[in-house]
């Protein structure tokens, strides 16, 4: 029931005035919270990786899909040659029907040359690897072939004798020469470089014009050959095309020759080359692929150095960005686009045997590569 107006006599005025009960005020209303600060946080590609201090082998990485595991030089030899490049993916989506064969092409040519540093990635066992390799060249079944202007911690590569033989006999070189240079390798098993005095005059120019021998640097090197860092001359400063038996294609000076695979052109005379004394022996088509290598393995430490504050990179993230995502094509990739579908194996085990980078473990995540200090 409504409540009745409650009535007042007012003062001698005859006019009358009433209140209505007012009901009880409501609750106040209740201030909003504000929202809580947000503390800002790093995301997962800025978080600094935690290295757990377990010391982690190169060759944990690397071979961590591959039974059986090598477990001598031959069987390391092999195993690069089996894995250095991809193969071909079937769908060639970016590139054109020039590029592929461009790129099949190139690894035809190029030699079975292993570099040290990956044997000793493969192996982690420089000493016991090294000395391997001095005995299987003393038996005549490997050959060391040592860069001119090698960049520190290039320890050069080997190549089966048997392979150098044959590429000597097929070549466009007499058989005179042929015979006497084969002859020279036998009884000079591990030699690295061979006397001028052994051959004549036409005959160096000849073993020069074909990229069986090159001339050594003539810039000054330390007491173990290598170039002090700032004053040579890279490897990876050349283009993956250089041709064979130039100085692009065996990273030494004095040599220049046009892009391609053909016969080089000596910047010195016979006389001027006689006067070095010694000259290197070589391979045809070696530079190609040492450019290769040396380029490679430069966009892959920079892709390290991107993320030197983070302390490293996950290895399956690093693998991701090298071999390319799922999705892309393949002539956006740069490992198919520039590096003619260079392994990942390769690459990393370079540097990881070179020095440039190392392994290791992340607290809870797996392993991690990152640049040495």
């Amino acid at each position: 029931m409504p409540s009745r107006p409650q009535y007042s006599l007012g003062a001698p005025s005859s006019r009358i005035s009433f209140k209505r009960s007012k009901s009880a005020p409501g609750p106040l209303p209740k201030p909003r919270p504000s929202p809580p600060t947000r503390r800002s946080t790093p995301s997962v590609r800025q978080r600094k990786l935690q290295d757990t201090g377990a010391h982690i082998p190169a060759c944990v990485l690397l071979l961590q899909h591959h039974s059986p595991r090598p477990t001598t030089v031959q069987a390391a030899i092999t195993h690069v040659q089996k894995n250095l490049f991809s193969p071909f993916p079937e769908n060639f989506k970016g590139l054109s029907s020039a590029q592929v064969a461009e790129t099949a092409a190139f690894r035809d040519r190029i030699p079975p040359y292993v570099p040290v540093a990956l044997l000793n990635a493969l192996l982690n066992a420089p000493t016991a690897t090294a000395r391997e390799i001095a005995r299987l060249c003393e038996a005549g079944e490997l050959r060391r072939v040592l860069l001119p202007n090698r960049e520190r911690g290039d320890d050069g590569g080997v190549v089966p004798t048997e392979y150098l033989y044959t590429l000597i006999r097929e070549s466009s070189v007499t058989e005179k020469v042929k015979e006497k240079l084969v002859e020279v390798l036998k009884k000079n098993p591990t030699a690295a470089e061979l006397p001028g005095c052994f051959f004549s005059k036409e005959e160096v120019r000849t073993l020069l014009d074909a990229g069986f021998l090159t001339l050594p640097t003539q810039s000054t090197a330390s007491p173990l050959g290598l170039q002090e860092a700032g004053k040579k001359s890279t490897l990876t400063s050349m283009s993956a095309v250089a041709a064979s038996g130039s100085a692009a294609a065996v990273g030494g000076k004095g040599i220049v020759t046009q892009m391609g695979y053909g016969t080089l052109i000596t910047e010195k005379s016979p006389a001027a080359a006689e006067e070095a004394g010694e000259y290197v022996v070589s391979l045809p088509n070696l530079g190609p692929l040492l450019a290769l290598l040396g380029s490679a393995r430069v966009h892959f430490l920079e892709m390290l150095r991107k993320d030197k504050a983070k302390g490293g990179v996950m290895e399956k993230a690093l693998k991701e960005r090298w071999e390319g995502q799922g999705g892309v094509s393949v002539g956006r990739i740069k490992r198919w686009k520039e590096f003619r579908g260079l392994g990942w194996e390769a690459v990393v085990g370079e540097s990881l045997g070179r020095g440039d980078c190392e392994v290791f473990e992340v607290a809870g995540s797996g392993l991690g590569v990152r640049l040495r200090a």
